[in-house]
């Protein structure tokens, strides 16, 4: 599914459309990788975010669509960046405040809380993780990413990366420091017992420094 989105003007939704649009020498140089298609959210494309069979397609990767349709139900994870450089694909996911991490499962339907279930418990032990909480009520967004990023990697053999941008000091709505980030994310894994995240990164930009840009 393509989501055009309107133009922000608070929050992550701002944050991460002036990002890409405007800055994308900030976040590229993060990630120290050059030559990397953006592929949304472009002003020009509506500022469209992509989910299910339209997030393979943009990256590219539409070949995977019945597997990933084994993998997770409909209405999966609406990206709020991708990017791909090369045979490597970035999945990013943007926060401009603490609240934002908090989230639970809405599925209702059997089948699709199931395929939800297997598909995050599969992902917990190929995380090492033997305990915790939150996966599905609490930290469900955060969790559902991940598994995404073990679907691409672990089924597919696909080289992704998942990427976390978390905006700092946001004049627009709620102000959140790097160190209220940082203590706010270290509760986080441990409360679902992850105690690594390989091939995921954490990014924390200012909001200030991309004003005064």
């Amino acid at each position: 599914m393509r989501t055009p989105q309107v133009e922000g003007t608070k929050g992550s939704l701002k944050w991460i459309q002036t990002l890409i649009n405007e800055y994308p020498e900030v976040i590229n140089q993060q990630l120290a990788i050059n030559n990397i298609e953006w592929l949304s959210p472009l002003v020009d494309d509506e500022y469209a975010e992509y989910r299910d069979a339209a997030f393979l397609d943009i990256l590219g990767l539409s070949h995977l669509q019945s597997t990933l349709k084994g993998f997770w139900p409909k209405n999966g994870p609406q990206w709020d960046a991708l990017r791909r450089s090369g045979n490597k694909y970035f999945l990013v996911e943007a926060k401009a405040n603490i609240p934002e991490i908090s989230s639970s499962c809405a599925a209702k339907n059997p089948k699709s809380v199931a395929m939800i279930e297997r598909a995050i418990s599969d992902t917990k032990m190929s995380f090492g993780v033997t305990h915790g909480n939150g996966w599905l009520d609490g930290f469900y967004q955060y969790a559902n990413r991940l598994a995404h990023l073990y679907f691409f990697r672990n089924i597919c053999g696909v080289d992704a990366e998942l990427v976390f941008v978390y905006f700092c000091d946001d004049p627009t709505h709620i102000s959140t420091s790097i160190n209220e980030w940082e203590l706010a994310l270290s509760d986080q894994k441990t409360l679902m017992g992850l105690s690594k995240c390989d091939h995921t990164s954490e990014l924390f930009i200012s909001c200030q420094e991309l004003q005064q840009n």
